[in-house]
């Protein structure tokens, strides 16, 4: 029997790794790619009904989640320019000298950002906001104030998770995207769990939760984020990323439509409390469009596919594809929604909805369900528009959605027996006028376009 020298054995080659950066070539490629996105959306989307469940087990529960609903929304005020800038990134990061430029243009408005809302909270300001705007009572505004304190370094923090994530999203590895929003979640779960155990006030523990869930995940991504600049190209930049100025100037348009949106849904409610029974109709517009939201929160991400995987026809008619299969998979889930029983086991039994609001949810349901499809290609084109450079464009289509939505919801206001009814005809306004805005304004200068990320380099 002849030894062996284990030495002189070379050793087993490592399997290469795949090419996540590769062209899409069929709908496993897409499904791969896409559903981290997906299950972090709805993730995303479940963060605050959990925050919510662990106040109201507090003391105090309702003028706790009263404080807690405030300060989130004047944080949420502060913070919607800066959710833009995953998208910028995924448009503009093409090597380690574009990044440290976006990285620093992020920084540049979440610091400013996060500072205006500290000094909000010490400003007088805040009293008239809290006590005037709001109504709030002494008990509830000073827990609000401590809570939006809280909140105070989240624009900082979203913008750099923003960036790091934005470079997963366009070299391929979307799976740690997943894995970062896991781990906020578990965060999230572990503060909510020991500040009920340790009794602490509701809106301070829902802003603690928020705080600590997304400086673990961006402190995640952005410590993975390191490998995978080694995969971008050091290929000729982007005019758009030449100077500090230049990147402003195509990420402020983009990052003002996100606000200009954020509107909408105050403006909607501001019509139905106009109405003549405002009550059952927010009530009933707020049922329908938390599930709507939650089912098509998972087609959001269609943006970031138009940016980052339409970079052939061949790769452009894959995404297409794919979107189209997945938006009419959610638009036949809330098609079964809309009818008994599945109607009554969701509105009535899961959240909970009263006889009246249950009734009218039911009529109104089927309405809502061309909304995955409205929102999986109104993403979509808007990520064609920031590919190309045409992020003014972007502002231009919000604005549009908005105002015809506002325009028709104070015309037909006192239209219709059942007051919801105009706050459903609002959102289908503000998704269609937009998507026809949009549409429109990708058929202008066909000869003109050229991706705002096109180098030498590019294929």
């Amino acid at each position: 029997m002849t030894s062996v020298d284990l030495e002189t054995i070379p050793p087993r080659p490592r399997k290469a790794e795949r090419d996540r950066s590769a062209p899409m070539r069929n709908m496993g490629d897409a499904w791969s790619y896409y559903l981290p996105l997906a299950l972090t959306m709805l993730m995303m989307s479940g963060s605050t009904p959990f925050v919510n469940s662990g106040i109201s087990r507090l003391e105090n529960p309702v003028s706790q989640l009263a404080a807690f609903a405030v300060a989130f929304t004047i944080s949420i005020f502060f913070s919607s320019l800066t959710f833009g800038f995953e998208t910028t990134a995924v448009a503009l990061i093409r090597g380690r000298n574009s990044f440290k430029k976006v990285w620093l243009a992020a920084t540049i408005t979440g610091g400013t950002l996060g500072l205006i809302e500290l000094l909000f909270v010490f400003s007088p300001l805040q009293y008239l906001v809290f006590h005037d705007l709001f109504n709030l009572s002494p008990e509830s505004a000073e827990s609000a104030r401590w809570a939006l304190l809280l909140f105070s370094p989240l624009p900082l923090l979203i913008s750099w998770r923003g960036v790091f994530r934005g470079v997963f999203s366009y070299t391929g590895h979307t799976s740690m995207v997943g894995y970062g929003t896991f781990l906020r979640l578990v965060t999230m779960a572990v503060t909510i769990i020991g500040g009920v155990w340790a009794d602490i006030p509701g809106a301070l523990l829902g802003a603690a939760a928020f705080l600590f869930s997304i400086i673990a995940e961006a402190a995640f991504v952005g410590l993975n984020v390191r490998a995978r600049l080694g995969d971008l190209r050091d290929v000729e930049e982007s005019e758009h990323v030449r100077s500090l100025g230049r990147i402003f100037r195509f990420a402020l348009p983009f990052l003002m439509s996100i606000l200009v949106g954020t509107t909408s849904g105050l403006l909607i409610n501001l019509v139905l409390s106009r109405t003549q029974n405002p009550e059952p109709a927010l009530a009933t517009f707020s049922m329908l469009r938390s599930v709507t939201w939650f089912l098509s929160s998972v087609l959001m991400s269609s943006q970031t596919l138009a940016i980052a995987r339409t970079r052939s026809p061949e790769e452009t008619a894959v995404v297409i594809r794919f979107l189209a299969l997945i938006a009419l998979f959610f638009t036949f889930v809330f098609l079964a929604i809309s009818f008994e029983p599945l109607s009554s086991v969701v509105f009535g039994t899961l959240l909970g909805a009263t006889d009246e609001v249950l009734d009218h949810c039911l009529i109104l349901a089927i309405w809502f369900v061309p909304t995955p499809l409205l929102v999986a290609f109104r993403m979509y084109f808007r990520g064609l528009l920031v590919r190309e450079g045409r992020t003014t464009s972007t502002l231009a289509s919000s604005i549009s959605g908005v105002t015809l939505m506002f325009a028709m919801g104070v015309w037909l206001a006192d239209a219709f027996t059942l007051p919801a009814t105009v706050g459903v005809l609002m959102w289908l306004v503000l998704n269609g006028a937009e998507l026809v805005t949009l549409v429109l304004l990708l058929r202008l200068r066909p000869d003109t376009r050229k991706p705002a990320s096109e180098t030498t380099g590019e294929p």
